[in-house]
């Protein structure tokens, strides 16, 4: 999946399938089955810039997640072993807003939000980057 974000505020955390932000302030991606004790992540370093726009970007192939920011990888995890998939049928796929009532909206935007039936390599990632797509 890949989007372009440009956050107003930085937010400890920020609801998937944007880039939420670790305990360090990094931007962190993850998905759960078993609650925030039982999440599979990725965290990068740093987090998003404010008031910029940024392009994100995971992809996953089998247990390989890679966190994209601006076409770099920034981030990978080799034992992430639950897709996004295996959560199967859910009532509450927004963007912006979390599952969990406590967590904040996204204060920013999100433009050109897809999703794609397979893992893109680094070069796809960095083309989409660089072409605005």
């Amino acid at each position: 999946m890949g989007a372009g974000v440009r956050p107003r505020q930085r937010h400890r955390r920020l609801p998937v399938p944007h880039p939420a932000r670790s305990s360090a302030g990094g931007v962190r991606y993850a998905v759960t089955t078993g609650g925030s004790g039982a999440i599979p992540r990725i965290d990068a370093a740093n987090p998003l810039p404010t008031g910029a726009w940024t392009h994100v970007a995971v992809t996953q192939a089998g247990d390989l997640g890679v966190l994209y920011v601006d076409g770099s990888e920034v981030a990978r995890n080799t034992a992430l072993t639950l897709l996004p998939a295996s959560l199967g049928s859910t009532a509450q796929n927004r963007i912006g807003r979390s599952q969990y009532a406590n967590d904040p909206y996204l204060d920013g935007a999100v433009d050109g939000f897809r999703l794609h039936g397979r893992a893109l390599g680094a070069a796809e990632v960095a083309d989409l980057h660089a072409t605005g797509r």
